[in-house]
């Protein structure tokens, strides 16, 4: 089941978790998160009262608990916590003419600054400083360090879809590209995803190749861009390492601006059969435009 993504970026800003007089538990959530933890906590969810309802005094949504244990508690606090640090990525206004549901669920693991001005002076995030460092720098600490933090993000979407055999790809790297963050990430999840895996299959990684020179995408208006990456993927100039039909398909890739690479990859590989894509980032921008 694939909850509804929000508009554009979306962080969960606020909500509320109280212990009541009857000794009983209140959770509040928004709209969007109140469906999303309804997915993805079901057991907890089974000892409400019910489904989540509108709050008649607030605009979120409201449950409520006559009885939680320690560890429901645990996992709703988990919860709070994981979705108040990463952000939940939906189509823009401006993207909104060009796509629909490409991609199921999409997050970042958090902002490259925690504001436009500390960005412009250079202060970023821990997660953005890591993929400064790891783009950059072609740090493998700090790849090693973001992918592990991806990790944990997959385990938190592994809530929400059934992954079953997880099947890894990125954004397709220009021809010759030596060093690609998303490529380098792919590799450094699916070894530690292996390291932990028991009776699991090893995971499967698509590796998209290009056969034609990347068109610089940079100068383009959106419009253009997105006309770019199709005009790609209908000439037969994008090829994978392996088929994706009836796969769900983790798409991992550096930075989220516009969003529209990861969304057109999203639907070329939907358009090859993949049953579902998910799209996990390291950092979301401040702005939702790559150009104007």
């Amino acid at each position: 089941m694939t909850v509804q993504l929000p508009h554009s970026r979306n962080r969960l800003e606020w909500y509320r978790f109280d212990q009541v007089a009857s000794g009983g538990w209140e959770l509040m959530l928004p709209d969007f998160y109140a469906r999303l933890f309804a997915q993805q906590e079901p057991a907890v969810m089974e000892k409400s009262d019910g489904d989540f309802h509108r709050a008649p005094d607030h605009a979120g949504q409201r449950v409520c608990f006559d009885d939680l244990t320690t560890d429901d508690i645990a996992v709703v606090e988990r919860f709070v916590s994981d979705f108040r640090r990463f952000v939940v990525l939906g189509l823009s206004s401006r993207m909104r003419p060009y796509f629909t549901d490409e991609l199921d669920l999409s997050l970042a693991l958090d902002y490259n600054a925690e504001s436009p001005v500390d960005l412009a002076q250079y202060q970023r995030t821990p997660i953005g400083q890591l993929e400064y460092r790891a783009k950059y720098e072609e740090s493998e600490r700090a790849v090693t360090v973001l992918a592990r933090h991806m990790v944990a993000l997959l385990d938190r979407i592994g809530q929400s879809f059934a992954l079953g055999e997880v099947t890894l790809s990125y954004i397709p790297p220009g021809m010759g590209k030596q060093f690609d963050l998303p490529r380098e990430l792919v590799r450094v999840v699916r070894d530690v995803l292996i390291s932990r895996a028991t009776n699991n299959p090893p995971p499967t990684v698509v590796r998209p190749t290009l056969m034609v020179n990347k068109p610089d995408l940079k100068g383009l208006a959106l419009a253009d861009k997105i006309a770019a990456w199709r005009s790609l993927e209908e000439s037969g100039a994008i090829t994978l390492s392996d088929s994706v039909i009836d796969r769900t398909v983790v798409v991992i890739d550096d930075l989220y601006q516009s969003g529209a690479t990861l969304w057109s990859y999203a639907g070329y590989l939907k358009s090859l059969g993949a049953t579902t894509v998910i799209g996990m980032v390291c950092v979301k921008s401040w702005r939702d435009t790559d150009n104007l």
